[in-house]
């Protein structure tokens, strides 16, 4: 298997997904947010050295901790990351100089670690505002990663990727830029594997919808474990509970009998809020969610129940399987699923990394013991 290091990793959604595809093993994973490394290390089986350094918060701003990862996982064959992106964000502010935001600097914290380490690839993760924000001409940030990736030696490619067409059952759009060293194969996207009809654009499944993704799971409760109380429909729901042995995390919402009587009367896939756009949305169970995000404390409205969706909810619209655990309070869980990469999304991508490398992937896309999938490259251009 190739080793794989997840920088600025959160829950361990990207790992996950490269994971997901027996092709990889995670051997490292580094934050700054106590409550998703607590996360990470539960879901990914690294060393005890490993874990004594790294599973508590790391700051990769400084130099020196730079230097000590580099000492520390040199050799490792793939670094996969999403800095953070919150200066990038479409729904944030957007900057004159997007420099003026201390968080955007991450970008070429992951560059310079890459410079150290020169793996035989890497992945890295972003928002789609990565493309414009605060930029005078668009993707300039992209370009000036792009140029200074390829004197390092790497050949890079960039896309702008939907989530709904890789089996995520979610509206969510990520810019990926992958880079393969020079010395190995050429990297191309992974073909969309879904679509809103069977057959349109190239797609070969329908999208998976909200009811299937989570149709089959009990009432919430206090959040403590909960047995199945249904057989799965469909393999989205089998896939969600293989090596599962019951429902963690989903915890019930309490809303007064006022608020309650509101929920009950909200159309479906209608805002509680006209002004709230990602908050607050009562989901159609029969179309894919918008964007997961920790809003408010309220990423949805559940399509038949009137509260909002659970943790576990939430993470099945993202593709976690239910054997992945999210620790800390309500609000934190939310907050580390909310900015995870969906791991089939991640799981698409490290298909496409293995051909570029070369390498066996014996679960393409991380569901082919489940589906059928198709993973020829894209002869799509590999831009945005």
């Amino acid at each position: 298997m190739l080793t794989v290091l997840d920088l600025y990793c959160g829950a361990g959604g990207l790992g996950f997904g490269f994971e997901l595809t027996g092709a990889f093993t995670v051997v490292g994973g580094i934050d700054i947010y106590p409550p998703a490394l607590a996360s990470f290390y539960l879901n990914h089986s690294c060393s005890q050295e490993v874990q004594a350094a790294h599973a508590r918060p790391t700051d990769l701003s400084e130099v020196t901790v730079r230097r000590s990862v580099v000492s520390r996982f040199r050799g490792v064959d793939v670094v996969v990351g999403g800095p953070p992106c919150q200066g990038f964000s479409v729904a944030g502010k957007r900057l004159d100089d997007f420099l003026e935001d201390s968080r955007n600097h991450q970008v070429f914290n992951y560059l310079d670690i890459i410079s150290g380490l020169r793996p035989k690839a890497f992945v890295m993760e972003n928002v789609r505002g990565i493309t414009t924000t605060g930029q005078r001409d668009k993707n300039s940030i992209l370009n000036q990663l792009i140029a200074r990736f390829q004197r390092m030696g790497y050949s890079v490619e960039w896309r702008v990727l939907n989530a709904e067409e890789y089996f995520v059952p979610q509206k969510r759009r990520r810019m990926f830029m992958v880079g393969t060293r020079q010395d190995q194969g050429r990297f191309f996207f992974p073909t969309p594997q879904c679509s809103d009809a069977e057959g349109l654009f190239g797609g070969k499944h329908r999208y998976t919808t909200v009811r299937q993704a989570i149709g089959d799971l009990p009432e919430p409760n206090d959040g403590s474990s909960q047995d199945y109380k249904v057989q799965p429909e469909g393999w989205y729901q089998r896939f969600m509970r293989e090596n599962s042995a019951g429902v963690q995390a989903h915890s019930a919402t309490r809303h007064s009998t006022e608020f309650i009587a509101r929920l009950r009367s909200q159309a479906l896939g209608a805002r509680l809020y006209p002004n709230w756009n990602h908050s607050w949305v009562k989901f159609h169970p029969d179309s894919v969610a918008p964007t997961i995000k920790e809003n408010h404390r309220a990423p949805g409205v559940h399509y038949s129940r009137p509260m909002c969706i659970s943790p576990r909810e939430c993470a099945r619209l993202q593709s976690m399987p239910d054997r992945f655990v999210v620790s800390g309070t309500k609000t934190q869980r939310l907050i580390q699923i909310g900015n995870a990469v969906p791991p089939l999304l991640a799981s698409a991508v490290a298909t496409s990394v293995c051909s570029a490398l070369s390498v066996s992937c014996p679960v393409p896309f991380g569901v082919a013991r489940f589906v059928p999938v198709s993973s020829g490259e894209s002869s799509l251009a590999t831009s945005a």
